[in-house]
């Protein structure tokens, strides 16, 4: 998956506005004005888009991370659990205590 780098998003924004002087100052159709001025506005929401897609990303991931160290914290407390439990019991008895 490629990234929108912003430099591109910029220079093609630059693009749009220099067309859309170059078709003022020669006259151009308003027809092709217009479709400037309508790609510009669909270039322009949908780096917006794009925007907002990695913010909702990051938020993911910083809620796998926590969900993350939660299970690792799980996993370390379940050892431990089966350590103290196996000083007093045989590991056989555990096996039983976790069977499903």
């Amino acid at each position: 998956m490629n990234a929108i780098q912003r430099y591109h998003y910029d220079r093609l924004q630059d693009y749009l506005k220099h067309l859309q002087k170059e078709s003022e100052i020669f006259q151009l159709p308003v027809e092709h004005i217009i479709e400037i001025m309508e790609m510009e506005e669909r270039m322009k929401q949908l780096y917006g888009n794009y925007q907002s897609s990695l913010l909702q990303v990051a938020e993911l991931i910083k809620q796998y991370e926590r969900e993350h160290r939660s299970v690792k914290r799980l996993i370390s407390s379940h050892k431990n659990y089966c350590k103290k439990k196996c000083k007093k019991n045989t590991c056989k008895e555990i096996v039983k205590d976790f069977a499903i």
